[in-house]
């Protein structure tokens, strides 16, 4: 930026212009400001996500978050600059959350752009859950497991022995299409009198997420001793 100052000598009348140039430096600060993370459920409900530390704080280019909620489907990403002529230029808005690990980047392009852009990672976490488990017509409470010392997910069925059939089809479905199920799932079983623990296993997209469940069920033996029949 140009600035030009003319001044009149008094007594001469002499009169001189000066011109000064003024030249500011571009900005070389790639650094976030701030940086938040909100999830959304199925239901509408938004809560925020808790990063593993400050943009402040080292490594600044590298944040986590986890654990988030099993059914939490969608992530918003919003990020400042420090500089507010430095732009970011990709990472943000909503994003798919798979169960399992997921990466995001966000992209920040200094003022001065003959430096090199900088990235940042979000490494984030969703858990991994079911939509349903059906045992025969048995609908299972998801809400109230018991958890194993291994962190394990167990549900329990208490049925009478009079029950009419002895045949269970048992079903789940996981909380997203990306999740695949082994073990003994999605088949049917001939449940005699007694404790039967039935486990299968769901593994995220990353194939390093996995969470063990089982169903314990329970067919009551009879305690009845009468005789149907007796012939002599």
């Amino acid at each position: 930026k140009q600035l030009s100052i003319t001044l009149t000598d008094s007594v001469t009348t002499l009169v001189n212009t000066y011109q000064f140039t003024f030249t500011r430096s571009l900005s070389k600060d790639v650094s976030l400001q701030s940086l938040t993370v909100d999830g959304y459920k199925s239901n509408g409900e938004t809560i925020p996500l808790k990063l593993n530390h400050s943009v402040h704080d080292e490594p600044y280019d590298l944040f986590e978050i986890l654990d988030v909620p099993a059914d939490v489907d969608t992530i918003t990403i919003q990020a400042n600059p420090t500089n507010a002529n430095a732009q970011v230029q990709q990472g943000l808005g909503e994003f798919e959350l798979k169960p399992g690990k997921n990466i995001f980047s966000i992209q920040v392009q200094a003022e001065d752009q003959a430096v090199p852009v900088q990235q940042y990672q979000i490494v984030v976490t969703r858990k991994l859950g079911l939509l349903d488990l059906k045992v025969g017509t048995h609908v299972i409470d998801l809400s109230k497991p018991s958890t194993d010392w291994d962190g394990s997910q167990v549900y329990r069925i208490n049925e009478p022995f009079e029950a009419a059939d002895l045949t269970h089809d048992l079903k789940a479905t996981p909380n997203h299409t990306s999740v695949t199920l082994s073990g003994n799932i999605n088949r049917t079983y001939e449940l005699e009198p007694g404790t039967h623990r039935i486990s299968f296993e769901a593994t995220a997209q990353d194939g390093i997420t996995k969470q063990q469940y089982h169903i314990e069920y329970t067919r009551t033996p009879s305690t009845d001793a009468r005789l149907k029949i007796l012939n002599l």
